[in-house]
């Protein structure tokens, strides 16, 4: 089964990545498909990213074979950790200049850029899946590098429908990551108010994860100091009501 991944489309041995040569990324591929539990997952998925997009602020030469190949990865139907692979790559998106104020012309976002793009598909066939992890992640990565003018319909419609809190939080942050990306006209002001709307919530969980995303992309707009103590009132709340997430840590 591990055929499927086909890792030797790439000469890892001449790509690099943060912590140096990356012929060690194919036994972490291999380590993550064949994981027997969700704390073996999530440990092999950290320990790519710490290599291809540490602390979610850089991209490097072998960041897009790593997002082609968890696309790969994403698309295996029986695989039990798909939507970690799918967190993966929207880890990626979330780096500057790739779809937040877009850098055009750096070969290595370039790359990257399509390397994402090139699999949206995938998230965009699991955006009404029934498995919640699935359908959460795929929303994200949507809001975070698709078009706007394409996701924007399909996330107002799961907020005005979806009564699960989870998704609904998915939704909310991934509404205000389209329109914050968006350069057409009027959107930005779009954009402030939905996440001047979503931080006075009562939902805990739509305060966090928005706060959150406002925190990492910084709009104009936003006054940091204020999103510290939502974030922190927010994420006391998340684990009270028991829908604290690892991801959330």
């Amino acid at each position: 089964m591990l055929d499927i991944l086909r890792l030797g489309d790439f000469d890892w041995e001449t790509l690099h990545h943060d912590q140096g040569n990356a012929s060690d990324l194919p036994v972490i591929f291999r380590e993550f498909f064949s994981a027997s539990s969700d704390e073996g997952a999530a440990r092999a998925v950290g320990s790519l990213a710490e290599r291809v997009c540490y602390a979610g602020e850089e991209v490097v030469e072998a960041t897009a074979p790593a997002v082609r190949v968890m696309w790969r990865i994403a698309g295996v139907e029986d695989f039990e950790w798909r939507h970690f692979a799918i967190q993966f790559v929207d880890a990626v998106a979330a780096v500057d200049g790739l779809f937040y104020r877009r850098l055009e012309g750096d070969k290595i976002i370039d790359s990257c850029r399509k390397a994402i793009e090139d699999g949206l598909h995938i998230p965009w066939s699991l955006i009404n899946d029934s498995n919640v992890n699935l359908r959460g992640s795929s929303i994200e990565i949507l809001g975070d590098a698709a078009p706007s003018d394409a996701i924007v319909p399909f996330l107002l419609k799961i907020l005005r429908e979806e009564s699960d809190p989870i998704l609904r939080a998915d939704a909310s942050a991934a509404l205000v990551s389209s329109l914050i990306r968006s350069e057409r006209e009027g959107e930005a002001e779009e954009a402030r108010k939905f996440a001047e709307r979503f931080l006075l919530e009562g939902d805990s969980l739509v305060r966090l994860k928005v706060a959150r995303l406002l925190a990492a992309t910084c709009p104009s707009w936003i006054i940091e100091s204020d999103l510290d103590s939502i974030i922190n009132s927010a994420y006391r709340e998340v684990v009270e009501t028991g829908l604290y997430r690892s991801e959330y840590a």
